[in-house]
């Protein structure tokens, strides 16, 4: 009988669990790993928080070096996905594309000035750096050795003089004719052209022109006292204008250099806008110096 009760006992001790705690599903939870968990909780509100709220109380260069450095975790956390400052980034990239259309759309035509904060070139810059361009092919056309061109040249007849001339010297300068466009009374368009002459006997003088456009927009000649004619000055011309307004003014001159090369130019509405430069057996010809496309060297 003892033997059995004792072997019931062991049976009955060996079905008990030997620790305390994992007996069924109201064990209990270590103190520690509570206390563990609660303060994990706690740093990972504090890390939200001080994420979330960087903007407020750190400096700007220091809250973009978060960003850099921590640029998941951010994305994960911001609020509503989205970050103020890659905003402010993105509205200066707009701005920049804003001013590079104002530079195509509007400054080159000379329409609005642009913004002094855009880093933009004027219609005058872009002038210069054209005609500088150009210039670098008429030296090379002619083979000028001692003619520096600069990145910006002035688009002006005394500019280029004043480049040329280490390598021709100085110049002559004559005109060679003056052009006066305007609208008559009644609508008509009209023409006067002050041309200088010379005659056998090397003497200069000047003739005047007088045309009107008809309805094929070609110019016709009309007769003039042939006194009026010959012997014509501006007073002459500003008497066939009269009081209506000029529409077009257009002056065509030479410079001649004493080794034979000769620079003829015309200036329209007072611009420089047309070149040729003959040297020996070569010619650089532009029908308008801001347009590279427009000039030609032959031989």
């Amino acid at each position: 009988m003892e033997d059995d009760k004792s072997n019931k006992s062991k049976t009955s001790e060996s079905f008990q669990p030997k620790n305390p705690d994992e007996r069924g599903p109201n064990k209990k939870i270590p103190k520690k790993k509570i206390h563990r968990g609660l303060a994990l909780l706690i740093l990972f509100l504090i890390l939200f928080v001080a994420i979330v709220t960087r903007d407020l109380y750190l400096p700007a260069d220091l809250s973009a070096k978060w960003d850099d450095a921590m640029p998941g975790t951010f994305a994960i956390l911001k609020i509503g996905g989205k970050n103020p400052r890659q905003k402010q980034k993105t509205d200066s990239i707009d701005q920049d594309l804003e001013g590079a259309e104002d530079l195509v759309g509007e400054d080159l035509e000379g329409e609005e000035p642009l913004d002094n904060q855009k880093k933009t070139i004027s219609k005058a810059e872009a002038e210069q750096m054209i005609f500088s361009s150009v210039l670098v092919q008429m030296v090379n056309c002619l083979g000028f050795s001692k003619v520096k061109i600069p990145s910006l040249v002035a688009v002006n007849i005394q500019d280029l003089m004043n480049l040329v001339g280490p390598e021709v010297g100085k110049a002559q300068l004559v005109e060679r004719w003056r052009e006066w466009r305007f609208n008559a009374q009644g609508g008509s368009q009209r023409k006067v052209r002050l041309e200088t002459t010379e005659d056998d006997s090397g003497r200069s003088g000047k003739e005047l022109h007088y045309f009107v456009k008809d309805r094929s927009g070609s110019d016709v000649p009309m007769e003039l006292p042939p006194e009026q004619v010959a012997n014509a000055d501006e007073s002459t011309v500003k008497a066939l204008i009269g009081d209506s307004a000029v529409t077009f003014r257009e002056v065509a001159s030479a410079a001649l250099y004493e080794a034979g090369e000769r620079l003829e130019f015309i200036e329209k509405n007072g611009q420089l806008r047309e070149i040729e430069f003959l040297k020996m057996d070569r010619v650089f010809k532009c029908q308008n110096v801001v347009d590279p496309k427009s000039c030609t060297c032959t031989d």
